[in-house]
């Protein structure tokens, strides 16, 4: 996902396709690039939106879940 140059927190959503949200993560990032681990040990397999919200600005990128 690419987000605003500069951006310091972000705010990472996940929910799945009914709109449930299953994660929730406050990020300050201190890199250009940044690496982020969910744990989905608990979440069925299905499709998943993760929403990542920076300085007035989102991008959602559909994540399959296959286990």
């Amino acid at each position: 996902m690419d987000l605003p140059i500069g951006a310091r927190n972000v705010t990472l959503t996940v929910s799945n396709i009914l709109g449930q949200q299953v994660e929730h993560k406050e990020i300050e990032v201190l890199a250009p690039q940044v690496e982020i681990q969910l744990t989905a040990d608990n979440w069925p397999s299905g499709i998943y939106l993760v929403r990542a919200q920076a300085m007035n600005q989102q991008v959602t990128t559909k994540l399959v879940l296959l286990k």
